[in-house]
């Protein structure tokens, strides 16, 4: 029944609530990511500089180790195990993962056998961005989502393992990102003096000095930025 998919009103509430909170922080992380993916290319940094070589892949994302069920068992014989996971792999009569099944696919549903309501999700690869994983979420309004790569399915992705791992992502990137500003800021402060003194009534070798000057600082700056990309 309806009341063993869920808990009780009181207990709905909650559930909701918590539901709520995380919808917030994934809306905050989901524009975090569009921003430093974005921004990471304007401002010249690649977004190695912002998250490591693989890290903007899917695989750390992805859960392979997961409940499934067959698309012919009842939705009540697997009530308890969809409330306590969240979600289950559907598989066919040949035990191939067909689909994924989460608990507000079935509320309205739950006397139903798995195959005869919808638990077909859109789809991900492993060529996926982040931002296409958001996107899709949002728009399918799942929380969990298959994923294939070329020998077929792979596992799934869920709203919580993304909101996650970054959050991992966020503090790594302000713990660079101060970096970055302790490592400019000494030379950027010295083109700025420099370019001010230029302006000042001085004669002409002081004004090649500080040209010379000007051009070892902005050489300096120049590797700063080189060993960033590199990173």
């Amino acid at each position: 029944m309806r009341s063993q998919i869920l808990e009780k009103e009181t207990g709905n509430f909650k559930e909701y609530e918590e539901h709520a909170q995380r919808t917030c922080l994934w809306r905050v992380l989901a524009s975090f990511v569009f921003r430093y993916t974005s921004t990471s290319s304007r401002i010249g940094f690649s977004s190695a500089i912002l998250f490591n070589k693989h890290s903007m892949t899917l695989e750390p994302f992805i859960i392979r180790h997961y409940h499934s069920v067959s698309y012919d068992v009842a939705i009540i014989k697997v009530a308890s195990t969809l409330e306590k996971e969240g979600f289950l792999v559907i598989l066919n009569s040949n035990q191939a993962p067909i689909g994924v099944l989460n608990k507000f696919d079935v509320l309205q549903n739950s006397n139903s056998i798995i195959r005869d309501i919808d638990f077909h999700k859109p789809v991900l690869n492993l060529n996926c961005s982040l931002s296409q994983v958001l996107e899709l979420m949002t728009l399918s309004g799942s929380y969990v989502l298959p994923v294939y790569d070329h020998k077929g399915f792979a596992g799934v992705i869920t709203q919580l393992s993304l909101i996650e791992q970054l959050a991992k992502y966020y503090v790594k990137v302000s713990e660079v990102l101060k970096v970055i500003t302790k490592e400019l800021r000494p030379p950027v402060a010295n083109i700025i003096g420099l370019a001010a003194s230029l302006k000042e009534d001085i004669n002409e070798l002081q004004k090649q000095e500080l040209l010379t000057m000007l051009n070892q600082v902005s050489r300096e700056l120049f590797c700063i930025i080189g060993d960033f990309n590199a990173y």
